[in-house]
């Protein structure tokens, strides 16, 4: 998953766009808390070895 945050973070030059597409990801997330988080150390640009907790189909 953390690489469709990549893809969402990279190829959204709109931030309108960037911040749907994101707040989208994190109610589909069970643990909202960590991931926006981790999305806010990692907004404007990529950090190697961040780990972004899956998202399980179970959901």
């Amino acid at each position: 998953m953390d690489v469709l945050l990549h893809i969402i973070n990279v190829s959204c030059k709109f931030n309108a766009v960037r911040e749907y597409l994101l707040k989208f990801y994190c109610i589909k997330s069970k643990n909202n808390t960590n991931i926006n988080k981790k999305i806010k150390q990692v907004k404007g640009k990529t950090v190697p070895g961040i780990n972004f907790p899956t998202i399980s189909p179970t959901a």
